[in-house]
Order: C-alpha cells, then sequence, then structure tokens
C-alpha cells in the first residue's frame, strides 16, 4: 500500500508500507457515547431540567450538505437530553473555518442564546468537540449561559474508540485486542455500519 510522508519542505511524499489500514467512516458526534456524556455535562451543570435551555455546539464543516448532516448526527446525539426533561434542546456549528459561514453562524448562535434566557431561567452551552469550550466564549460575551466542558475527559471516550476498532477489525476479519468478534455491536448508531475501507 502507497501512504504519505511529509518532506522538510512539508510536501506530501510517497511512503510504502506492507501495514493494512481500515478507515472508520462513523464519528463520534451521533454516537450513544457522546449523547451520554452530553447528559451528564448537563447533569453536572443545570439545577432544574426543565427550566433550562440547553445549546449544544459543534466546530461544523464548510461544505452545507456536510454540515446539514453534523446537524442531524448531533440533532440524534442531543435527542437523550430531550427525553430527559430539558426545557429545550437546540443544535448549531460555528463553521470555525470558513469566515462567510461562520459571520452568519455567529449570529445564530447568539441569537439562539438570547431566545432561551427569554424563555428559560437558565441556559446550558454544552461543545460537543474533543476537549474544552473552543472558541464560544468569546462569541457569546456579554451574553448570560453557563458553560460546560467538551467530551473529554471522560471514559466513554476510550470505550467508544474500543468499540470502533473492534468493530472495524472483526469486520475485515482480523483479530480483535478487545474482544472476541462475535455479537459485534457496533458504537454509535447499533447497526452494522459501513464495511471499512482498506
Amino acid at each position: 500500500m502507497i501512504g504519505h510522508r511529509m518532506t522538510s519542505g512539508n510536501e506530501l511524499a510517497p511512503l510504502r508500507t506492507d501495514a493494512r489500514i481500515l478507515l472508520d467512516e462513523q464519528g463520534l458526534a451521533g454516537s450513544r457515547e457522546a449523547a451520554r456524556i452530553l447528559l451528564a455535562r448537563a447533569e453536572a451543570k443545570a439545577e432544574v431540567p426543565r427550566e433550562t435551555g440547553v445549546l449544544v455546539v459543534a466546530h461544523g464543516l464548510g461544505a452545507e450538505e456536510a454540515n446539514r448532516e453534523l446537524l442531524s448526527a448531533m440533532e440524534k446525539t442531543s435527542s437523550l437530553l430531550r427525553s430527559r426533561g430539558y426545557a429545550d434542546v437546540r443544535v448549531v456549528t460555528l463553521r470555525e473555518d470558513w469566515p462567510e459561514a461562520r459571520a452568519a453562524a455567529e449570529r445564530t448562535m447568539r441569537m439562539e442564546v438570547i431566545r432561551m434566557n427569554e424563555a428559560h431561567s437558565e441556559v446550558l452551552v454544552i461543545p460537543l468537540r474533543v476537549f474544552g469550550f473552543g472558541p464560544y466564549a468569546t462569541v457569546l460575551e456579554g451574553l448570560e449561559y453557563t458553560a460546560a466542558e467538551g467530551l473529554l475527559p471522560h471514559p466513554l471516550v476510550t470505550e467508544w474508540i474500543a468499540g470502533r476498532v473492534k468493530a472495524q477489525s472483526c469486520a475485515a476479519g482480523l483479530p480483535s485486542a478487545f474482544g472476541p468478534c462475535d455479537a459485534i455491536a457496533h458504537p454509535g448508531d447499533g447497526s452494522a455500519g459501513k464495511p471499512p475501507r482498506s
């Protein structure tokens, strides 16, 4: 298989390897593990769920269709919060690396927090990002809300990684370091998922 390595000029140069590389297209954003982490973050911050509006925010993508797919995954992940009685749960992406799209996304994000503050006694902003609160504090400067942590640190992230490695290894007919391949569960959506690309 041909891979790539960086040269001194930061250019990609071919790299030959006999290793088999499996690619997993299922992201953490729509997984059951992420949903449980969001719930844990909300439970740690919100005093009265039925009086709390929750805004789940992610980095976002540049292409419209890809960003819509991400928002759909975020809606799925946020459904656990809705089922636990939070007053209002919304999802937005900031589209951080695309200036024109980001300007509109910042306005949307601020308006969601303002609207929730008008309707609920508490507003909680949860970042659906690997670590930290990202640039959201700057975007929401001057608004009233409670900030939660990102997905890490949390043991469910490790559990999700192990589950995906096991699922892809077993689907490719390879031994798994995370247990036998019978009755494979595919973390994230409970289905067989896409076959691995190699």
